[in-house]
């Protein structure tokens, strides 16, 4: 007896699936194979925005906020939806762009539940922003405990905003004035 044939998937299966087994990586902390799969999913369905979203929500979790907003903003374009949205201020906080973040954030406002889902955003975002400002206040200052809030706040943010080379060039300016 023939074993029965196995069905052939349309292309949008075929992503479905992949997306799937990249969702099943993803929870397990397997951010790379969940890239590769999101990607496979992406090249056979590539209007599909809740496959890039995902590829760069995995791509954030590598610290790849780059790639990951090129990926959110693709999302963004195709679909213009809250989740997008903040998808894309994620990837800006990352980067240490604050007020392209504030900026997205507020672009997101007159979606429904808006306030309550982009409230975290916000809240990250306004103490990203104090940690600058106390950082260049300090740095403006002379005397080793200026010296040393500069340093706490910048090295802070480094560690919070980890490709952003603004961030990393003050840490160093807040390094080389203590």
């Amino acid at each position: 007896m023939a074993a029965p044939p196995t069905p052939v998937l349309s292309p949008a299966e075929q992503a479905e699936q992949r997306k799937e087994a990249g969702n099943v990586l993803y929870k397990q902390g397997e951010y790379e194979g969940a890239v590769r799969l999101y990607t496979a999913a992406i090249q056979a369905a590539p209007t599909n925005p809740a496959y890039l979203l995902n590829r760069a929500a995995a791509l954030l979790m590598l610290q790849r906020a780059g790639d990951a907003l090129g990926d959110a903003q693709a999302s963004l374009a195709l679909d213009a939806t809250l989740k997008a949205h903040a998808r894309v201020a994620k990837c800006l906080l990352q980067l240490g762009r604050f007020s392209d973040a504030r900026r997205q954030l507020e672009s997101a406002a007159g979606f429904p539940n808006a306030q309550a889902t982009l409230a975290p955003d916000y809240a990250t975002l306004t103490e990203l922003e104090a940690l600058m400002r106390n950082g260049k206040s300090a740095l403006a200052q002379e005397g080793g405990a200026a010296g040393r809030e500069a340093l706490r706040c910048f090295g802070a943010l480094a560690e919070r905003c980890q490709q952003s080379l603004v961030i990393a060039c003050m840490q160093m300016e807040a390094c080389l004035g203590s």
